[in-house]
């Protein structure tokens, strides 16, 4: 009888993470209890990778998640040609998360240059004003 009851609990502790899991929301050790983390969207290829790669930092950072797994989580948020990327990587560029950073950014031709040349084609667009166009 006591083996069953726990194996009912433990059934219903398993319904409930599932239950979690299905809404979206996941909870994850803190410093306060009870504090639920969003859960971060799978990168689509609609997104722009390095703004997706700058709301990933943010919400590592704000969820005080470990650094050294920040690579391991960035890589099962991967999809379509971003996930080509990091399937041909090395395993010491993809357990690094600077290194991922850098050859996902590189991939996608988000480098210095890049933006250097974006920055000095940039206009300001009829629909903007001096301080919409400055933000």
């Amino acid at each position: 009888e006591l083996e069953q009851s726990r194996l009912e609990l433990e059934a219903k502790k398993i319904e409930l993470s599932k239950q979690k899991i299905d809404e979206g929301v996941l909870e994850y050790p803190s410093q306060e209890p009870n504090i639920r983390m969003p859960q971060i969207p799978p990168f689509s290829e609609q997104d722009d990778i390095a703004a997706y790669i700058t709301r990933f930092e943010s919400t590592a950072t704000l969820c005080d998640w470990p650094s050294d797994s920040w690579a391991t989580r960035l890589g099962l948020l991967l999809s379509g040609s971003a996930l080509n990327v990091y399937s041909t990587l090395p395993s010491d560029v993809i357990s690094s998360y600077s290194l991922l950073k850098k050859a996902i950014l590189q991939a996608f031709k988000k480098t210095t240059h890049h933006y250097r040349s974006e920055f000095r084609h940039i206009k300001i667009t009829p629909n903007q004003n001096y301080m919409q166009f400055l933000t």
